[in-house]
């Protein structure tokens, strides 16, 4: 199993941990300061993904931007079920197709859907992930 990771730097603030996130292209894809490292960490993995969800609509593939070795200086290691949503709003994007027509052809509504591109909000089935591969006509699961 393929891992996945983003780079991170860290500081101090003070009392406050800070972190910055970049991908392997350079994109800066956040900052965010907590008082505990873990809080920092899951803040700032969270707005990373919500970024990457962004290059995915503009057509760039998300696994294009990630690390497949650990970065030495530290990192967030994305886990496969928070690439499966950018993946799937990659394809949905680069297709031209949008959230509703998916929805009708997989005969739920969109708000249903749009939970599947978002990280964390839903674990779709296999027959689910089967039937949004006849769809996009696309592999989802190749990165894994």
């Amino acid at each position: 199993m393929r891992q996945y990771f983003l780079a991170v730097e860290e500081s101090r603030d003070g009392e406050l941990f800070v972190m910055k996130a970049h991908d392997k292209i350079h994109h800066f894809l956040g900052v965010v300061s907590e008082p505990s490292r873990q809080e920092t960490l899951e803040a700032l993995k969270s707005l990373a993904l919500e970024t990457m969800l962004e290059y995915a609509d503009e057509g760039t593939n998300p696994l294009d931007l990630m690390f497949v070795k650990q970065p030495k200086n530290g990192s967030i290691e994305i886990y496969l079920q928070d690439i499966f949503p950018l993946i799937l709003r990659y394809h949905r994007s680069k297709k031209g197709i949008t959230q509703s027509v998916i929805a009708s052809k997989l005969a739920m509504s969109q708000q249903v859907y749009a939970r599947f591109e978002r990280p964390g909000s839903a674990n779709p089935t296999l027959a689910t992930i089967h039937r949004l591969q006849e769809v996009l006509d696309e592999d989802l699961l190749s990165f894994a």
